[in-house]
């Protein structure tokens, strides 16, 4: 029988050091809708005098990168986005930061059937990660990694599945500058780390290191547009701070705080049966988040 989605999991674990395996990489992501891993040779091909064939296939490096998306029922990934987080034992808050060096983690995928077939991403790191609220949808995240290597195994778990609800739309608001704003339909927020992979002649064909690079946020907003509030910021140039919050039936509460916006773009689209939407893109300078269980 073929392997099915139904037959499949994807968890992670925290790494003690770069591409040290997590010991028990079996935490819940989210409620996943994807996972798409992909693994290459980089085979290189060498062609020499008398022949038009190459005349020998080799290995050149093997690479290792994937993204998974799931729906949200909490941010803990995004200390791997960020960099850091702290928890306050007292009230129950997860803060989570910028740090400049990104911890590393392992995902587990598994099929599991008459034959298990597990693959566990080694020396992982979040290369970008995309929140995306909107109206009538579920509040999503995609996680896009890079890995330093993969391993292989026939024995895989169930995760415990966390039975939390997800978060919805109308579970959320947005606040520039301290004010609510009514007509949000999209917010998606984009947390680029730009990482590259490292070689050095070490008797490996991986990446040695994983090296973050300029950390760049991105920021769009798609309002129904009814008067020029967002336009005149765009006009301007002037800084705003941007906040998006959720909270759920039992409590839960996640916020993500984007400081130092400025719009790069902004578009009315008109249309002779549709109402007016105006779609603006934003700089951003810092990105924080908190989390309530």
């Amino acid at each position: 029988m073929a392997y099915h989605g139904h037959d499949s999991y994807v968890t992670y674990g925290k790494e003690t050091s770069f591409g040290q395996k997590a010991t028990a990489p079996t935490n819940w992501i989210g409620i996943v809708q994807s996972f798409s891993p992909e693994e290459n040779n980089n085979m290189q091909t060498q062609y020499g005098l008398g022949s038009r064939n190459f005349l020998q296939a080799k290995i050149g490096t093997k690479t290792y990168e994937g993204s998974v998306e799931y729906l949200v029922q909490d941010i803990d990934l995004f200390e791997f986005a960020l960099g850091t987080k702290t928890v306050d034992a007292t009230s129950g808050i997860t803060t989570f930061s910028e740090a400049n060096d990104l911890p590393s983690l392992t995902f587990s995928s598994g099929f599991l059937g008459a034959t298990d077939f597990v693959r566990e991403y080694v020396g992982c790191k979040v290369d970008t990660l995309t929140l995306t609220a909107e109206k009538e949808e579920a509040l999503t995240a995609e996680v896009e990694f890079i890995a330093k290597e993969m391993e292989t195994g026939t024995s895989g778990t169930a995760p415990v599945a966390d039975v939390s609800s997800y978060f919805s739309f109308y579970e959320g608001t947005v606040n520039i500058n301290g004010v609510e704003q009514a007509l949000v339909e999209q917010f998606e927020l984009e947390i680029s780390n730009n990482l590259e992979g490292l070689f050095a002649i070490n008797g490996e064909m991986t990446v040695a290191r994983i090296q973050e690079g300029n950390r760049e946020y991105a920021l769009t907003l798609d309002f129904i547009f009814e008067d020029t509030a967002q336009f005149d910021l765009w006009k301007n140039g002037t800084e705003f701070d941007v906040t998006l919050k959720f909270v759920a039936p039992d409590g839960r509460e996640l916020t993500v705080t984007s400081t130092g916006c400025k719009y790069d773009s902004n578009e009315i689209e008109l249309g002779n049966e549709d109402y007016a939407v105006q779609s603006l893109e934003a700089v951003v300078k810092s990105v924080s988040a908190t989390f309530k269980a």
